[in-house]
């Protein structure tokens, strides 16, 4: 027990040792004190188990205590005091050396280099190294303007120039970088840029180009017709009419001296335009270039009296029967059928105007053609007035009479014929109705 507590001691002791001579640089002294556990000696009785023979002959196996005294190490804490070296004040190990600085309150931008000292980075002062220093309000060397930054400042240059180097600046060529704003065509100048247009534009602002209308000035001048484009305009003509080589002159465009202007017949030249006409006869279709044939009989212009005839372009009067065509070809005039031997009558021929009728010599009557005459059988009739029989002729009649009879002067009553005197009986007396045919006497007694 006791070679142990020594070794505890002796280790202890080495240590201390080790500590002293370590450590070099900014290194002081310092007396130290720890608890250090060692070990001491002790004993305790205790009933040890054990197993024996017993019972009958012994065989059988019990267990048993006996009093032992144990011995054992039991720890025992103890405060020792030593000397140790240790980095002075303001300096901190690293390592084995105590040459590091301590800086309390930090170095922002910088570095410690002593105790509490801070050593700062360009650009910057103060105890902390926190204080930005403003290079330009000094003699920072920038051409054009300086800017200060965060512990420096850096150089630029004024619209229209680019930092060359890291103080000088140039002329940008805005034209040729491509960061112009020009509509059109980019001029450089020293440190800027101007704007120019193309013919038939003008410049808006300072970068923006406008189209020009032309032809809100005297019509672009343009005799008829002016058309605006972009950057320029152009004339035309209205229908009809070309544009000559000047470019803004029209003329008249003879359309009927090509292909006829398209007329079926007649083309007519107007300034800036043209018309077709048809002939006589023909009618102007609807597209203005055709014609047709124009059917006058369908209108009341004709002038026919009575009948109108169209033709292919044209048409002629024609008369109903019974008429001739006067000579302005137009009216009628009544044809005379009697006079001049046209007509168709058996006997009699009465004109009428347009016509004419027939009649029949007496005995005869009108055909149903209205022009041959047929015989009347005035017998067959009995239109005759004959007293006894008729004879019928063509175109007439005559009476006979019947035995006994004969006919009177009017040539149709019949008279009887005298008879033989019957003189008045000797005895007896007699009345006669007559002394002609068929006349009668009685005898009385």
């Amino acid at each position: 027990m006791a070679a142990t507590s020594w070794g505890v001691l002796l280790a202890i002791l080495l240590q201390q040792l080790a500590e002293v001579h370590t450590l070099t640089g900014h290194v002081c002294t310092e007396k130290r004190s720890r608890s250090v556990m060692i070990y001491t000696s002790a004993s305790r009785q205790q009933y040890q188990r054990y197993s024996t023979k017993c019972g009958f002959g012994g065989w059988k196996r019990c267990t048993r205590y006996r009093p032992i005294t144990a011995y054992y190490s039991r720890p025992v804490y103890q405060t020792q005091y030593y000397q140790t070296q240790v980095c002075c004040s303001g300096w901190k190990q690293t390592g084995t050396t105590c040459n590091t600085p301590i800086c309390s309150r930090g170095c922002v931008q910088g570095s410690c280099t002593a105790p509490n000292v801070c050593t700062c980075t360009s650009g910057y002062s103060g105890a902390r190294c926190d204080t930005d220093i403003n290079e330009c309000t000094g003699s920072h060397g920038c051409q054009h303007n300086c800017v200060n930054t965060a512990g420096s400042y850096r150089c630029t240059c004024r619209t229209g120039y680019v930092l060359y180097g890291t103080k000088n600046c140039t002329d940008i060529n805005e034209c040729t970088a491509g960061t112009h704003r020009c509509d059109h065509t980019c001029h450089n100048s020293i440190g800027s840029y101007y704007c120019t247009c193309r013919d038939g534009y003008r410049l808006q602002g300072s970068h923006s180009c406008l189209d020009i209308d032309e032809c809100t000035s005297n019509n672009g001048g343009c005799s008829q017709i002016c058309s605006n484009i972009p950057g320029s305009y152009r004339c035309s003509c209205n229908v009809g009419y070309a544009l000559q080589a000047d470019s803004h002159s029209c003329r008249d465009i003879d359309e009927c001296s090509t292909g006829n202007g398209g007329c079926a017949h007649n083309c007519t030249n107007t300034v800036g335009s043209f018309f077709c006409t048809c002939r006589t006869g023909f009618v102007l279709d609807g597209n203005g270039l055709t014609c047709s044939d124009h059917d006058e009989c369908s209108t009341s212009h004709h002038g026919c009296e009575q009948k109108c005839n169209n033709l292919h372009g044209s048409y002629y009067c024609s008369c109903n029967i019974g008429y001739i065509l006067a000579a302005d070809k137009k009216l009628c005039n009544d044809v005379d059928e009697c006079s001049n031997g046209t007509h168709a009558c058996d006997h009699n021929c009465h004109n009428t105007r347009g016509s004419y009728t027939c009649s029949c010599r007496n005995g005869y009557e009108l055909a149903p053609d209205g022009r041959g005459c047929i015989d009347i059988n005035e017998c067959d009739r009995g239109t005759d007035g004959c007293g006894h029989i008729c004879k019928n002729t063509q175109g007439s009649f005559y009476c006979t009479c019947q035995s006994g009879w004969h006919l009177g002067t009017d040539n149709k009553t019949c008279l009887g014929n005298p008879c033989v005197a019957i003189d008045t009986p000797n005895n007896g007396a007699r009345a006669c109705s007559g002394f002609v045919t068929n006349e009668t006497c009685t005898f009385y007694l």
